[in-house]
């Protein structure tokens, strides 16, 4: 049995497949928008983490190169208080030798003639320094200095390199947080947003002895000026004074020394004297000393001068032979021709104490390390699915071209770079 055609029947069959097809459209067209927004949000986390890594970079290698400059300003200072306690001694030292120009005690003909117009008249032109005897504000300014650059070796540099040493992974950190919410404004919750920063290596800066390596390298560069340099020089007289030393002259000894105690920072002392050749029945030969000029300018009160001297010499000899009070209290080698121990004596009883900068324990590098890698891991929690981001940079000495030296903190050439994450490294380059 056959029934009739409906077409009415076969309406609505296509709807629902295109409604189907419709439905997996909108799916793939969301799929494909909701990739495009991860891909977007993750291109944003990975452009933010580079600049937090390098940021984070970047304020190492500037506290590197801070702590370079801070150690080359220590040394600075420590040269500049050598200056002026040199230049507190001479003052003093002229002054000295003037007064004893003016005594005529010895007079400078007689210097002349024994050593020549030259040496008299050095001894004579000391006189214009009578007046630095009456300057109170000269005296005041060069002590004001000397405060200032004490102030800055024994107290500003060891709290602030100690400040940098101790915040140098915090502060590299806090860089990079900052960075970070700055570059997601819209995000007012820190709980979205985490990050994790590693150093390698972990420990990046150590403390060095004050009394080795900075002593020397302190003393080594006081070596480059000549006005630090020992100031020692003896002119002898032609003149055969006694037959029982012939080979004895009378001697003009310039003595000097600006040096830098390990524990009381700098001193600088300053002699001349006239060693005129003696001899007697009782003794023999002898010098009996003249001291035209002394200084000493101890780093603190009451520290003793270097070499032979007495602390309480007798202002003049009228009342005992010179060789009679060495034998008996002084107890030096009246043939001695290395000092003026007299005219140091003086000195030490005139003492011009001037505050001094101190050796203190500088920051350096650990051993075998010559770069800081940093790697910053960021995870966005408001992300579904959370998004992971990593990145690294390193802090590398790049030296200036033609010049070969390790990686240290002396010179500021320290420089931040995005690297890849290096897993075995150590520090080395």
């Amino acid at each position: 049995m056959t029934h009739p055609l409906n077409s009415s029947a076969q309406q609505g069959q296509v709807l629902v497949l295109g409604i189907v097809c419709v439905a997996v459209l909108l799916l793939l067209f969301n799929r494909a928008f909701w990739l495009g927004d991860i891909s977007a949000a993750r291109m944003r986390q990975n452009s933010a983490t580079d600049t937090a890594v390098y940021s984070a970079g970047l304020v190492q290698a500037r506290l590197l190169n801070m702590l370079a400059l801070l150690n080359r300003a220590y040394v600075a200072h420590h040269v500049a208080s050598a200056h002026l306690a040199t230049t507190a001694s001479w003052g003093h030292f002229s002054l000295t030798q003037a007064q004893n120009v003016s005594r005529r005690n010895p007079p400078a003909s007689l210097i002349g003639l024994m050593f020549g117009p030259a040496h008299a008249k050095a001894y004579v032109s000391s006189v214009k320094a009578l007046n630095l005897g009456e300057s109170l504000a000269l005296q005041t300014q060069l002590q004001r200095a000397a405060d200032v650059h004490a102030e800055f070796s024994n107290q500003i540099f060891s709290r602030v390199q100690e400040n940098l040493q101790q915040h140098f992974l915090s502060l590299a950190e806090k860089n990079a947080e900052l960075v970070l919410r700055r570059n997601y404004p819209e995000l007012t919750t820190t709980s979205t947003l985490l990050l994790r920063l590693q150093q390698q290596p972990q420990s990046v800066l150590t403390t060095t002895a004050a009394r080795a390596f900075v002593a020397d390298w302190v003393r080594a560069s006081a070596r480059h000026y000549a006005f630090l340099q020992p100031r020692h020089y003896t002119a002898k007289n032609r003149w055969v004074v006694s037959a029982r030393c012939p080979s004895l002259r009378h001697q003009l000894r310039r003595r000097g020394e600006t040096q830098l105690d390990d524990s009381v920072g700098w001193h600088s002392g300053d002699t001349l004297s006239f060693h005129a050749l003696r001899s007697n029945r009782w003794i023999g030969c002898y010098y009996r000393e003249y001291a035209m000029g002394y200084a000493w300018v101890p780093g603190k009160p009451g520290q003793l001068p270097q070499g032979v001297f007495v602390e309480d010499p007798p202002e003049n000899f009228s009342k005992q032979d010179f060789w009679r009070w060495v034998n008996e209290v002084a107890g030096w080698n009246l043939l001695g021709e290395d000092a003026n121990p007299l005219a140091s004596s003086y000195g030490y009883k005139l003492a011009q104490p001037l505050r001094s900068a101190l050796l203190q324990p500088a920051v350096v590098l650990e051993p075998e390390v010559s770069r800081v890698q940093l790697r910053v891991q960021v995870e966005q929690l408001a992300m579904d699915p959370i998004l992971r981001t990593s990145s690294a940079a390193a802090v590398s000495y790049v030296a200036p071209a033609k010049t070969r030296h390790r990686p240290n903190l002396f010179m500021p050439y320290w420089q931040p770079a995005l690297v890849p994450w290096d897993t075995t490294s150590k520090g080395a380059p």
